[in-house]
């Protein structure tokens, strides 16, 4: 049967005859194969109509004339068998509390209207926020993603559906994924505290210990600029407020020191003061951009109370005038225990002896033994 030989994307392709042998008009059938594009249209090239082992003639048995000429990219008649495509790319992928990201939706042909999301529903998944309405026409089409609040995910993406769009054509689209984002839009809060310092002596700080305040947050990664300041960590020590300065700072830690002054006294220990954290023009956040609390309770530290006055003794006798062969019982009454930093060797002895130590707190006792063969005199 004759054929007609097209051009179709530089491609040879037959049409084959199907009917209209008795009229003038002859219909050839061409169907479109997968994979077969044509961005400028179909074609023929001149004697494009081939007969193929069949005949053309007339009424009277004529054989046909079936020279033709050439007809040109047909722009009517573009061959598109190509599913469009969509990628997904994000300005931001690590999000935090206040962060937006701009999702811009590029294909790889235009889906016209076909494509949709606004706000709410349409072709577009995603996870853990909220996606503004789409804008823009042609190949590019944006919208802003917003992170939910007070959310922590990971290895979330946004997603267009398979078949959601087509083409011009009408072929439908494939799916497209966007990048992997993560979101932690919690806030970092001090999660607990600690004291610690070298010089406490029997659970008592004094004059010139140095104390090392600890803050440890959340969170374990952490970022700290002290461009336009630095943060101080608020104390009460007795009845006085005091600020220690900042030392230093790990992924998750803030350490403070503080160096305890003469006539400083807290017989209940130092008090962390509830949200004592200041920042004072630092910035502290986390890996996501979320900027720390300083939101926590107020904690007294029984174990570190600080004592920087000295103690003092004073000392009595049972009897002043002691005959021989008599002892007297000397007590020693102090302002503060001493515990076991007293001993008979502290004490200065004139003409007489002291043994037998014995008590403990406040109050101490020894026997006190004159001196043999005294007539007179006085001991101390």
């Amino acid at each position: 049967n004759p054929k007609v030989v097209l051009n179709v994307g530089g491609s040879s392709s037959s049409a084959t005859y199907i009917s209209g042998s008795g009229t003038t008009d002859l219909l050839f059938n061409y169907t479109v194969s997968i994979g077969e594009n044509d961005t400028n249209g179909v074609s023929y090239a001149d004697n494009a109509l081939l007969l193929n082992g069949g005949t053309i003639k007339d009424s009277a048995g004529n054989n046909a004339l079936i020279t033709s000429t050439s007809r040109i990219d047909n722009p009517l008649y573009k061959v598109d068998t190509t599913a469009p495509s969509v990628s997904i790319t994000m300005s931001d992928v690590l999000l935090s509390n206040t962060d937006t990201s701009l999702v811009t939706f590029t294909f790889s042909e235009d889906p016209g209207n076909s494509f949709s999301w606004n706000g709410t529903s349409g072709d577009v998944t995603l996870a853990s926020g909220t996606l503004t309405a789409i804008s823009g026409t042609g190949l590019t089409r944006t919208a802003t993603f917003r992170p939910s609040a007070n959310t922590i995910a990971s290895n979330a993406s946004i997603a267009v559906l398979a078949n959601s769009y087509v083409d011009a054509a009408g072929n439908n689209g494939t799916a497209g994924t966007g990048p992997l984002y993560s979101i932690d839009s919690t806030t970092p809060t001090p999660n607990s505290l600690s004291i610690t310092s070298p010089g406490v002596l029997n659970s008592r700080l004094n004059e010139g210990d140095v104390v090392t305040l600890t803050v440890f947050m959340n969170k374990s990664t952490m970022v700290l600029d002290i461009t336009h300041g630095a943060p101080t960590l608020s104390l009460t020590i007795g009845s006085t407020v005091v600020q220690a300065s900042y030392a230093s700072y790990t992924n998750s830690t803030l350490q403070f020191s503080y160096t305890i002054l003469a006539g400083q006294t807290d017989t209940d220990g130092v008090m962390f003061n509830a949200n004592g954290l200041s920042f004072n023009g630092s910035v502290f956040k986390d890996e996501y951009g979320n900027n720390a609390s300083n939101v926590y309770s107020a904690w007294t530290v029984g174990s570190y109370r600080v004592d920087t006055t000295l103690p003092t003794v004073s000392i009595t006798s049972n009897i002043s005038a002691i005959l021989a062969g008599q002892t007297a019982t000397i007590s020693f009454t102090f302002s503060e225990d001493i515990g076991t930093s007293f001993s008979l060797g502290d004490v200065a002895i004139t003409n007489g002896t002291l043994s037998n130590l014995a008590g403990t707190g406040l109050t101490r006792t020894a026997t006190f033994t004159p001196t043999a063969n005294l007539s007179s005199g006085t001991a101390s």
